[in-house]
């Protein structure tokens, strides 16, 4: 059965609860289990709405200093040539390596069985394993 929808009002609460929280905005919906697409959501939608006050995210999900995407050889049997572009991100609790392929971006957290990372990166080069 799908949740019940969560009224704009509490939506908002959230949203400033989040954004002066201290946090990063990555931290604090993972921390509450919300998805990152239901938040940004609810951002987008209570700006249109004229929700007023909504600040900007003090901080990205990489602490403020995203890196560049860089090119690099692959020599790994988990990472297809088809997949040269790794961009990994400093260091932080909660370290996610993200792999941008045509539209797509996987992010990788650590600890990742390598065995599904590698199931997961030839399912989006080639289909089924």
């Amino acid at each position: 059965m799908p949740a019940k929808p969560i009224k704009s009002k509490v939506q908002y609460r959230l949203v400033l609860e989040c954004r002066s929280s201290g946090l990063t905005d990555y931290q604090w919906y993972v921390e509450k289990g919300i998805c990152p697409s239901t938040f940004y959501g609810w951002v987008r939608r209570l700006r249109q709405k004229g929700y007023e006050n909504i600040p900007e995210s003090a901080h990205s999900q990489w602490g403020g200093a995203r890196q560049e995407v860089v090119r690099i050889g692959t020599q790994a049997p988990a990472l297809p040539e088809a997949f040269p572009f790794i961009s990994p991100i400093p260091t932080s609790p909660s370290s996610v390596m993200e792999l941008s392929v045509g539209g797509f971006v996987l992010r990788v957290p650590n600890g990742t069985d390598p065995e599904l990372l590698r199931q997961a990166v030839c399912l989006l080069k080639e289909g089924p394993c």
